[in-house]
This record gives C-alpha cells, sequence and structure tokens, in this order.
C-alpha cells in the first residue's frame, strides 16, 4: 500500500515538473465576430464634486458623434462622503430615457463613508444624442466627491 501511494505520488510530481504539451495541428486561425464587426470600444469617465447644498450631481455629457450609435452596457459610480448620506444614480439620455440604479453605503473609508454602485444595462443612444449620468443624495450637509466610469461600444449605422 506505502509503494503504491508513493508510486502515485511520484507520478504526479513527475507530471507536475514535466515539459509543457502542446498540440501539434495546424496554425490558429484569427477570429472575426462577422456580426458585429463594426463594434469600437467606447468608455466615459468623470468626476463630480458635490458641495452644500447641492442634492443633485451631473458628470460631463458625451454627444454621440453623427453616423454612430452608442450602447452603453456598464456604468459605476464611486461616491466618498460623510457616513450616512444616501445615493442613488440615474444614466441619462436626451431621446432615448434614463435608468436608475442603486449607490449602496459600503463602509468607512479613511474619515469618509464610501458608496460604491454598478449597474449593467444595454442602454442603446442616438447619433447626435447627450449621454450623462446624474448623482441624487438624500442629505446635503456637507460635500461630497463622486467618481463616474462606463463603458460599451459605438456601432457604424448604414
Amino acid at each position: 500500500m506505502k509503494k503504491t501511494v508513493l508510486i502515485a505520488l511520484m507520478s504526479a510530481w513527475m507530471g507536475l515538473v514535466s515539459a509543457p504539451a502542446f498540440a501539434a495541428g495546424p496554425p490558429a486561425l484569427a477570429v472575426k465576430d462577422v456580426d458585429n464587426g463594426a463594434r469600437q470600444p467606447w468608455s466615459f469617465t468623470g468626476s463630480v464634486q458635490m458641495s452644500y447644498p447641492d442634492f443633485i450631481g451631473g458628470s460631463n455629457e458625451y454627444i454621440v458623434p453623427a453616423g454612430k450609435r452608442l450602447v452603453v452596457e456598464q456604468v459605476s459610480v464611486r461616491v466618498k462622503a460623510p457616513q450616512g448620506q444616501l445615493f442613488h444614480g440615474y444614466v441619462n439620455t436626451n431621446l432615448s430615457g434614463g435608468h436608475f440604479f442603486d449607490i449602496p453605503y459600503k463602509g468607512k473609508f479613511y474619515a469618509d463613508g464610501l458608496s460604491v454602485g454598478n449597474t449593467l444595462l444595454r442602454m442603446y443612444v442616438a447619433p447626435g444624442d447627450h449621454f450623462s449620468v446624474s448623482i441624487f443624495r438624500a442629505g446635503n450637509d456637507s460635500s461630497a466627491s463622486v467618481e463616474i466610469s462606463a463603458s460599451g461600444y459605438l456601432v457604424d449605422l448604414p
């Protein structure tokens, strides 16, 4: 029994230290997403300083270029503010409407409270339309620092 276990352990150890194996065959082919060849990665970042007595803070607007459609897939927000303040976000477009999302409190971060929110979505924004993110808070007795990021892609229109 001990000999069998020893042989099994030696075999396993030899397998870990042996040279990696490579599969022989034709070279790899480049892969292309034929259906979505026109996708162009897009990202957006912004920061907002909310000061007393502001209840609303908004990011800079992004205007979708002519001949393109923006597809927003993710929006993230991080807020540093004194503990006890509650926040929620709103992803906005002028023509397509908007989407609310939570920014829950996570805990104390140095001297401030930290709230972080993230939303996955598929929001279509038309050419010439504006995209922005607004932050709302309950409690405006001090300042708040907000960082915003969004990502998705632009698509060429026919």
